[in-house]
Parts: C-alpha cells; sequence; structure tokens
C-alpha cells in the first residue's frame, strides 16, 4: 500500500505498560492525573460538566473553587485539584 511499518518495543511508565486504556484509568482513579495523562500520550485529563453553586467558602478565603457536576464516567480520586477552565470563548488558569 506504499507505506513501511516499524515495530518498537512497549514503553513502561512508573512500572507500567504505557499504552492499555486499563492503566491509563486506573491511574486517574488513583488520583494520579500526570502519570495518566503521560501513560495515555494523549491530552491531559479533562472533565466536562456544570458548576454547581455551593457555600462559597473558598472565595471569601481568596481561594475561588469550582464545584464541578462532572459528565465523564471516569473520576480521579476524591481530592483537590489545580486545573484550568475554559468555555466556549476563553480559557482561565488556576
Amino acid at each position: 500500500m506504499g507505506f513501511a511499518v516499524t515495530s518498537v518495543s512497549q514503553v513502561q511508565i512508573d512500572g507500567g505498560a504505557a499504552s492499555p486504556p486499563t492503566r491509563v484509568r486506573e491511574l486517574v482513579a488513583a488520583g494520579d492525573c500526570r502519570t495518566g495523562r503521560r501513560a495515555s500520550w494523549r491530552r491531559p485529563f479533562a472533565l466536562r460538566g456544570s458548576v454547581r453553586a455551593r457555600r462559597g467558602r473558598g472565595q471569601k478565603i481568596g481561594v475561588p473553587t469550582a464545584n464541578l457536576v462532572p459528565e465523564n464516567e471516569l473520576l480521579p480520586a476524591v481530592g483537590i485539584y489545580a486545573g484550568r477552565a475554559q468555555d466556549r470563548s476563553a480559557s482561565y488558569p488556576p
């Protein structure tokens, strides 16, 4: 068909194979989104959803937060994560 194929050995990241989606899901579910990104060879882990208003405690101490109601099934471990918010017209760094 006019193209060449080159075989490469399997890449290891932090003791696990870099390509299987199961490994990436395990890393993200454990809260290790950085390694999950490296293992997936893709863009950073992302959540899509709407922001739910809560008590506003973060804003009161100068640390605004967004309580996201996610649409995706894969969620990282419970915790506090830095992120970047993006809408159709702009991106907001942490």
